[in-house]
């Protein structure tokens, strides 16, 4: 067969006579490449595959090959590498119609760019390889992961922090992927001294993580994405609270000092957040003092400091009269928009943050002292509440369902809990879960099985989602209540409607009635009320 794809690329297949062995169901074996290919004049019916033996014999040396891949990669440069480890491919033969790219890679059920990873713990992820021809033969899947430090580096290039490659496949070898979707989970850990993803003026660190696959007669598959990373030391989980204390003393015209001082119980805040403050003073002057005027302030990269927002005036709940020492607490609350505290990783240039506290003494010059505070990074282990994510999918079309959707549903609406691992592992869309009953997908079934990994599980599966794409229509019919019959009227006109049913139990029709006599009425209305027995019997003589 010829088909012409979408770049103009021609594809050229051959269908063998007899046909080649079937293939692995689930997964897909590693081709070496010294491995023959028979040509289509060929008509033996051996397998041109490796026997199971030489398949368990490439396993270990592919085994080998990687081990010596990760030794070679951590003596390459001076820069810190990223630890890396792979795990077994899994392969579902399910291809998805809306599927806009062949290659991606993804995290927890959400794109990699969505996801934020922490400094010094591993993490989790997949590379999605999606295969849309009949097969093709991969010589390489190198994967990338960049981190590297912007700012001015006497025009240098921006300065790496941390870099890593490897490669998915092993050296020598092809790998001969199906049509299906096939994905390579690994796992990798940013070093703890990293610093967190950030962007200001001329500063910044950046991550990315970029995939190339090396496809044999095909144009090249490419991913790259921003990834997002977080210093816990940079977030209030890695931080220990540290009180902070400045004062000041004045003298007055009496030749007494007018001592003042402003504490915080911590050193750093989350933007948005209160600030508690503690005011003492001891106040000399001839007036009461009363309030404190409280600003932000912010200095980087040498310069003078710069004031956020305007200075508000935060009154004392008791004011200290002349004569007097007081103490008073007031709150100041953080703007919403605040870039974290940070030191340049290229520079010695930074972001710092002062609270600047004023004591507003009447008639007197006024009292000042600046506190030093860190802002941080939220948390990213700290997930914040969300809203009802159930009903928010049964207002989107399951076509259209996130992976996270997906296992929303399995887990709280059909009751399928035990197959959300599955879905995540296979980062499994809506649209994917759609094509698993769809008509053009014949392996849908044999991806159920993969996925439940139990017979009955499976089917329970695929009805589900066959009853979510195909919903089965109830109609209500009217109910059209028959026309009643003759020995029915008899007995509504004689206004004994409700005895009716004494006569169908007994199996008594019209044409029965008049040869009832004397006795069998007696015995049919024995459990009737004297009026009406004695209206069906005088109706039955009257009929006679």
């Amino acid at each position: 067969w010829v088909s012409l794809n979408s770049k103009g690329g021609l594809h050229l297949g051959f269908y063998f006579d007899p046909p080649l062995p079937a293939r692995l169901p689930s997964f897909v074996a590693a081709v070496p490449s010294s491995v023959p290919i028979p040509s289509s004049t060929s008509t033996s019916t051996s397998s041109p595959l490796p026997s199971e033996q030489q398949q368990q014999q490439q396993q270990q040396q592919q085994q080998q090959q990687q081990q010596q891949q990760q030794q070679q990669l951590t003596h390459q440069s001076s820069v810190i590498f990223v630890q890396t480890q792979l795990s077994p491919k899994i392969f579902l033969p399910i291809v998805s119609s809306d599927s806009e790219t062949n290659i991606y890679v993804c995290a927890a059920g959400k794109p990699i760019d969505a996801v934020t990873f922490i400094a010094g713990q591993n993490s989790g992820a997949c590379l999605n390889f999606i295969v849309k021809e009949l097969f093709v033969d991969v010589r390489a899947i190198w994967v990338k992961i960049i981190g590297q430090a912007i700012g001015t580096n006497n025009g240098k290039k921006p300065k790496k922090i941390v870099k890593t490659s490897f490669n998915i496949v092993p050296e020598g070898v092809k790998l001969r992927l199906e049509r299906g979707k096939h994905v390579f989970p690994f796992s990798f850990q940013i070093p703890p001294h990293c610093p967190s993803t950030f962007a200001y003026g001329s500063d910044g660190a950046t991550y990315s993580l970029s995939v190339s696959a090396d496809v044999v007669n095909l144009e090249d598959e490419n991913f790259t994405k921003t990834v997002t990373v977080v210093n816990l030391n940079e977030t209030p989980h890695g931080r220990v609270p540290r009180p902070v204390l400045q004062n000041v003393n004045k003298k007055s015209v009496t030749g007494k000092a007018t001592s003042f001082s402003a504490s915080m119980p911590k050193d750093f805040f989350l933007p948005l957040e209160d600030v508690e403050l503690t005011v003492e003073a001891q106040n000399y002057g001839q007036k009461k003092i009363k309030r404190v005027n409280v600003q932000l302030l912010s200095k980087s990269n040498d310069s003078t400091a710069t004031a956020i927002g305007p200075m508000k005036t935060l009154r004392f709940y008791n004011a200290i009269h002349p004569g007097q020492s007081g103490r008073s607490v007031v709150i100041y609350e953080l703007p919403k928009t605040l870039h974290h505290t940070f030191s340049s990783p290229t520079t010695s240039a930074g972001l710092q943050y002062f609270l600047k506290v004023v004591l507003d003494i009447p008639s007197a010059s006024d009292l000042e002292v600046q506190l030093p505070l860190s802002i941080v990074i939220p948390d990213p282990q700290v997930k914040p509440p969300v809203a009802d994510e159930i009903s928010h999918v049964s207002k989107v079309q399951p076509a259209q369902w996130t992976p996270h959707q997906v296992q929303m549903w399995l887990v709280h609406v059909v009751k399928l809990p035990q197959l959300a691992a599955a879905t995540l592992a296979f980062d499994l869309k809506g649209s994917e879960l759609v094509s698993l009953v769809s008509c053009t997908n014949p392996r849908g079934r044999e991806a159920c099985d993969i996925l439940a990994q139990d017979k009955s599980l499976s089917d329970e599966l695929y009805q589900r989602i066959d009853l979510l794409i195909h919903p089965r229509e109830v109609k209500v019919q009217e109910v059209i209540k028959p026309q009643p019959q003759q020995l029915e009227l008899f007995m509504i006109n004689l206004g004994l409607g409700k005895y009716y049913s004494t006569l169908v139990e007994q199996e008594i029709t019209w044409d029965v009635l008049p040869l009832l006599q004397d006795s069998d009425i007696s015995a049919l209305s024995k459990h009737w009320p004297i009026g009406p027995r004695v209206k069906f019997s005088h109706a039955l003589k009257t009929m006679k």
